[in-house]
């Protein structure tokens, strides 16, 4: 049992730089050793992109590169259209700052898995589509909105109540999210998503 005030949730670690060594990896080509696509090399990226916190679980990223990787053991004439593309980021080892050739940023990693979902290999592409509204799809499922606004909102009067009994006697703000309102931003938020996609998509050519 932990006693404490406050927990911190660290978000990084020390990559292990064994890795390459036992890759015999001299440049990463995505997630390419040495440009081969038989050999794969993934791993989470220390931190998160500041730019959009779109989530910070390894599973649904972990999920799709493993499926991804399946897909170019099944059909190896497809990644021919991605090597040849020359749009996969390379990278060697910083060996002053110790970071291996297998471990890219987090803005890097997520570019290239865009990049592998692009278009470039169709199929990937389809396996691409599922897992954004896969996780969506999970969460309304065990919350849907409706009950997680109302459970949001029980919570928000039980704190007035707690200022109440110390003889706050003004009336209870209203709790200002309501089902239509937060319905709107959601789908303000797909619209915008949509629009970023294709923006994307244009810029990797696809």
């Amino acid at each position: 049992r932990l006693y404490a005030d406050h927990l911190i949730k660290v978000l990084g670690f020390r990559p292990d730089e064994s890795v390459d060594k036992l890759m015999g990896t001299r440049e990463m080509a995505g997630f390419f050793v040495n440009g081969d696509w038989r050999r794969w090399v993934f791993s989470e990226s220390p931190g998160v992109d500041a730019g959009r916190f779109g989530g910070t679980s390894l599973s649904p990223g972990l999920i799709q590169t493993v499926e991804f990787f399946t897909w170019f053991v099944n059909y190896p004439r497809d990644v021919v259209p991605l090597v040849n593309s020359g749009m996969l980021p390379t990278k060697k080892p910083d060996k002053d700052k110790g970071i291996p050739a297998y471990i890219w940023d987090t803005r890097q990693s997520s570019g290239i898995s865009m990049l592998l979902s692009s278009g470039i290999v169709p199929g990937l592409a389809e396996l691409g589509a599922v897992y954004g509204p896969l996780a969506r799809a999970k969460m309304l499922e065990a919350h849907p909105m409706e009950q997680f606004i109302d459970e949001c909102a029980a919570e928000w009067y039980k704190y007035c109540e707690m200022f109440r009994e110390p003889g706050d006697d003004r009336p209870f703000p209203k709790y200002p999210y309501t089902h239509e309102f937060i319905k709107e931003l959601c789908e303000r938020n797909d619209r915008e998503g949509e629009a970023e996609i294709r923006r994307q998509q244009e810029r990797m050519g696809g």
